[in-house]
């Protein structure tokens, strides 16, 4: 790997990469991972996702908002292949592409544009609400995503 910054030396890419098993095309993280199965490494004081220190180890600075989104759908997966850059607008459309936005129900969508039409909810109360970022309700009643889904008003 070529490092794009001195603070990334040898070492701590060894460091990383001894929690790195290659299964298949993707490269599972064996080291501590978050609730949500995202691996998680320490460095420079702060606790990074693994893949988006992948991404900082071969691409260099995630840019502010970015988030770094993976192809294979894996979570705990690192490779660099498999990973790119998105805004928050296409990392939902990721996910409902991917279907991985399956916690909210037809009826719960509808709810929600709903319960924000009227006025009856702010979109942090829907968010937290329905466990999903407030960014995502925001997605939802603007009817950026799940367009064929009804309940606007």
């Amino acid at each position: 790997m070529t490092c794009w910054s001195t603070e990334i030396n040898d070492r701590l890419i060894n460091r990383f990469s001894s929690h790195v098993e290659k299964v298949d095309q993707c490269w599972e993280w064996t080291g501590a991972r978050n609730p949500k199965g995202y691996g998680v490494f320490a460095f420079g004081g702060r606790i990074w996702k693994a893949h988006r220190f992948a991404w900082l180890i071969c691409f260099g600075e995630i840019p502010e908002g970015m988030h770094v989104c993976h192809k294979c759908d894996n979570p705990a997966c690192v490779n660099s292949d498999h990973l790119f850059l998105g805004d928050d607008s296409d990392n939902l459309r990721d996910a409902v592409k991917k279907s991985r936005v399956g916690r909210l129900s037809v009826d719960a969508i509808s709810a929600i544009r709903r319960g924000y039409a009227i006025g009856k909810f702010t979109q942090q109360e829907l968010a937290d609400t329905f466990g999903v970022d407030r960014s995502h309700i925001g997605y939802i009643v603007r009817n950026e995503v799940y367009v064929d889904i009804g309940g606007e008003l």
